[in-house]
């Protein structure tokens, strides 16, 4: 009973999508299709590692490189530099692994909070029949008539937690219409099944059950400014056994690596605070 709900109160950081996709490009929702793993690509996540366990250092924070946003964008759009978790369990995470990398940092929720942090509220992102998409942008609108700079930041905060239920349908051009052919036919009827079970379209973003920590005055204190590079802008030092309990690597051998690398098995154990656990993407579902 006493760790009945250690996992969930966990949230996990996924690390790694420029090592699995260096083209830029990502995976399709389901499929498996980043590199094969190789030793050289098992130190890159390693050295990820490294950083995020670095005192120096940490998780990345910084803009999204695609912004999410309400409607057209005009009013709501994402732009502040953020850092991202998933409140999946990790052994349902598979999804996430082969969209943002295959290293997942479990972070305490308490952490996150303290940082600011929060879930995500999923808004259906349209004008008709949704008062809090409706609302939120008629603010935005009204903020910028009045040209208020620190309630229209205020609001900017706000809005860095709302997002989308699902993806928006690319928008295609008119449909081409041809020169009927002969006398039209008559569409086939069919009887309703009227014990069918409607559940609705998939809702992708809302599936990720995402928490999000976003820049504000208040956290910029426990940030660390990077000038050595022109990515992340920020960086959020976390403690391995105070702030990271757990940490997921792509595969047994990765494990295997970081256990015998003396840094990293000194950064994961702790003397004076709890260790953090180690597991395998590999193995998850095997117990």
């Amino acid at each position: 009973m006493l760790y009945r709900g250690v996992h969930r109160n966990l949230l996990y950081h996924w690390i790694g999508r420029h090592i699995d996709f260096p083209d830029g490009t990502q995976a399709r929702r389901g499929t498996t299709s980043a590199r094969r793993l190789t030793d050289d690509l098992r130190c890159e996540y390693l050295d990820c590692l490294r950083c995020a366990l670095d005192p120096a250092r940490g998780i990345w924070v910084k803009p999204p490189e695609k912004p999410d946003f309400l409607l057209d964008g005009e009013f709501i759009r994402s732009t502040k530099p953020i850092a991202c978790f998933t409140e999946w369990p990790l052994a349902e995470s598979a999804p996430h692994t082969t969209r943002y990398g295959r290293l997942g940092l479990g972070l305490a929720k308490r952490f996150v909070i303290q940082c600011g942090g929060q879930p995500v509220t999923y808004v259906r992102n349209r004008m008709a029949g949704d008062v809090f998409t409706k609302g939120i942008v008629a603010l935005a609108a009204h903020l910028r008539v009045i040209d208020d700079p620190d309630l229209t930041d205020a609001l900017s905060y706000l809005s860095h937690f709302v997002k989308p239920l699902r993806r928006r349908r690319p928008v295609s051009g008119l449909r081409k219409i041809c020169p009927a052919k002969g006398a039209p036919k008559e569409a086939k009827r069919t009887s309703p099944n009227l014990f069918h079970r409607s559940f609705g379209t998939i809702l992708q973003y809302l599936e990720e059950r995402e928490w999000r920590i976003v820049y504000n005055s208040v956290l910029r204190k426990r940030l660390t400014l990077n000038n050595a590079a022109p990515v992340p802008d920020y960086y959020l030092r976390v403690v391995p056994g105070r702030d990271l309990h757990a940490v997921a690597l792509p595969d047994n051998r990765t494990v295997h690596m970081a256990i015998h690398d003396s840094q990293l098995r000194g950064q994961l154990f702790p003397k004076d605070l709890p260790h953090v656990a180690l597991v395998s993407l590999e193995d998850m579902g095997t117990f």
